[in-house]
């Protein structure tokens, strides 16, 4: 059959022939040659057909009956590999495309969208070249007539156009939002599903498209309401699973008619998505729905508590999950083994998102987690391993399970975590994104009351915590500084002279001037964990207490959040509450006036902070005690805090009568 194409004189006298019967008889029998034969298509791409196709392609000479056979032997060839797909752009085949529907034929546009479709199903990077033209987009939006065929093409070209917020807004903005809302009343599934993918895309963490979505109506419903019928039962499970992202989506990117505990979120979306799990969908959907189940219940400052703990208990989703992470490769056949063999390690990627999404706040959820069979050792496989994906998902998982202090104590113990995650922590070369969760990870092995914290101190923790200090990575830095907060918490003599001899007291003063405010509120809440009792008056000397001083009023007179200044309040505190130390408080006129105006700011926070650096200035049981209290009455204090006497808050009430029994 290849003596067709290759060496035949007649072949290529019809082919480039200006008789138009002549010329279409030769590419029809290429097209018939090449379809369904990757071998012939790659035989035809090596010996230099593809030009010769879109040459004759763009001539304006030929007519549209030999056109539209050219534009299928494209597309046949950009079904097959990637190589083939690669060699039609390499030539040039997009502004081809693009010209092609700017010139508005009819009968060419579905050869062209389905050319189109199949060569950025192959290719997903060359959506690049294709929106470098301003007027691709625009033509594309246009070609949704009511026609099935060209409006599944069109949805699905424009669903893997729009990555990205610079897409999503081009797509916005040439009528996408209106065209994939529409397309959702199409009575045909093959062309619903794109659109809802088309949707999907564009609501992904854009609050302004999400908002706009939620505004729209089809036949007077509001949009959100359709796409909450579309996760019924009796719709194709791809419309389920994509009407059930959409909702997610537009939830978590802020759209307000869409709140944390609306009905269609909890009792049509997220029973959708673990529905969807199920072991008799298909391996795609199972992963595309778990994955969106993790991102819905993703921690984010307490929002989704409420969908964390609906989830885990709907249709024995934990179980579920694990089954996830028992997944084998179920065929013999080669191709279909490779593939099975890929989706495991996405199944385990998206079960770990979901375990690290659901432990992330409620220690009943952990505790049920953590007893699943298996998993810790799943786990410990998936970070050991050289995957930085998986190892992300793992990682992430294991973050939020060390969140517990029984899973500290027990499990990650058992498993000696602490010494897989200090060695990716360690190691440069893993991506940024992974050291981060690591370094995360590890700042709570450094707690209290983890047994880790011991081992991790004596196989050079210290010195790496230090060593993220001086990372360009700004999270790199704040774990760094924040594990070393976490050591010194409560520590002994041992492990704070271990942490300030390492770190080093330039270091540490200069990340108190860090442009990162996260940075700074770390390093003072370090500060203050070194400077306690008994160690608070051996610190302020070691640590050239001049400095620790200017490093406090410095925060005090900047414009701060309160909780950075209420920090710096308790270091006040802490120094107050030392033999010596607090001789560094008294001999500073400027920081007791600080400490004056702070009793009678607005806010309630740093009030309760100065009211017990000056308990601590004044306590009876020190030496030196009446001459403290004198000097603090002269200055006002005394009469500040009568004033504070008629307070509304309890606390503050009950803190100024102990302060004031002192001076009694």
């Amino acid at each position: 059959m290849l003596e067709a194409v290759e060496g035949n004189r007649q072949f290529l006298d019809d082919f480039f022939s200006e008789d138009e019967e002549k010329c279409f008889g030769a590419i029809e029998r290429l097209r018939n040659l090449v379809i369904g034969s990757n071998r012939t298509k790659t035989h035809v791409v090596e010996c230099g057909m593809v030009p010769h196709l879109l040459r004759r392609l763009a001539d304006p000479s030929i007519g549209t009956r030999v056109q539209v056979e050219i534009l299928v032997t494209l597309g046949s060839l950009a079904k097959g590999t990637r190589e083939h797909a690669q060699a039609l752009v390499s030539a040039g085949v997009l502004p081809l495309l693009v010209d092609g529907l700017r010139a508005g034929v009819p009968q060419l546009r579905t050869p062209l969208l389905r050319c189109l479709r199949s060569l950025l199903l192959q290719l997903p990077d060359s959506a690049d070249e294709l929106c470098r033209d301003p007027s691709a987009v625009p033509l594309l939006t246009r070609c949704v007539t009511g026609a099935a065929r060209d409006d599944e093409c069109t949805a699905t070209v424009l669903a893997l156009l729009c990555r990205g917020a610079a897409r999503q807004e081009l797509l916005a903005a040439s009528g996408a939002v209106d065209v994939s809302a529409a397309l959702l009343a199409s009575e045909a599934a093959a062309v619903r599903l794109p659109s809802l993918r088309l949707l999907a895309s564009l609501c992904y963490r854009h609050r302004a498209i999400s908002e706009r979505v939620a505004r729209c109506t089809l036949a007077g419903r509001p949009v959100p309401d359709v796409l909450t019928l579309l996760t019924a039962r009796d719709q194709p499970s791809g419309v389920q699973l994509e009407a059930a992202r959409c909702l997610c989506y537009m939830h978590r990117a802020g759209a307000a008619s869409l709140p944390a505990g609306d009905p269609r979120l909890v009792y049509r979306a997220l029973p959708c998505l673990v529905r969807m799990c199920a072991a008799h969908q298909t391996l795609e959907e199972r992963v595309l729905a778990a994955d969106t189940l993790g991102y819905l219940t993703e921690n984010r400052s307490g929002v989704a508590v409420q969908l964390q703990r609906i989830c885990a208990i709907t249709d024995h989703v934990t179980a579920t999950m694990v089954e996830y992470l028992r997944y084998k490769p179920t065929t013999s056949h080669p191709n279909t083994r490779c593939h099975q063999r890929r989706m495991a390690g996405e199944m385990k990627k998206a079960a770990f998102r979901v375990f690290a999404s659901l432990a992330s706040n409620d220690e009943e959820i952990r505790k049920r987690i953590v007893e699943s069979a298996g998993l810790m050792s799943d786990l410990v496989a998936a970070v050991e391993g050289d995957c930085p994906s998986l190892q992300l998902a793992a990682l992430r998982c294991l973050l939020s399970l060390s969140r517990s202090v029984q899973t500290l104590r027990t499990a990650m113990q058992d498993h000696a975590v602490w010494e897989q995650v200090l060695n990716i922590a360690k190691n440069r070369a893993a991506p940024a994104e992974v050291r981060v969760v690591a370094s995360s990870t590890l700042c709570n092995l450094l707690l209290e009351f983890s047994p880790s914290k011991e081992p991790l101190m004596q196989s050079g923790g210290v010195d790496l915590l230090c060593e993220l200090t001086r990372s360009e990575d700004p999270d790199i830095r704040l774990n760094g500084i924040w594990g070393l907060m976490n050591l010194a918490y409560q520590a002994d003599q041992r492990a704070k002279r271990a942490v300030l001899r390492r770190l080093g007291a330039s270091e540490l003063f200069r990340l108190l001037s860090d442009p990162s405010p996260a940075v700074l509120m770390k390093t003072l809440g370090l500060l203050r964990n070194l400077l306690t009792r008994p160690h608070v008056d051996q610190f302020m000397d070691e640590t050239q207490g001049p400095q620790v001083m200017q490093a406090i009023v410095l925060t005090l007179e900047g414009d701060h959040p309160a909780e950075l200044k209420e920090q710096a309040l308790c270091i006040l505190a802490n120094i107050a509450d030392g033999s010596s130390s607090r001789e560094f408080i008294l001999s500073n006129e400027d920081v007791l006036k600080k400490l004056m105006n702070y009793m009678m700011h607005s806010s309630l926070r740093l009030k309760l902070a100065a009211v017990l650096a000056v308990n601590n200035l004044v306590w009876r049981g020190d030496g030196g005690c009446r001459e403290r209290q004198t000097r603090l009455r002269r200055l006002g204090v005394h009469k500040l805090l009568h004033q504070l006497q008629a307070a509304d808050d309890p606390l503050l009430c009950e803190r100024v009568k102990n302060v004031l029994q002192q001076f009694n």
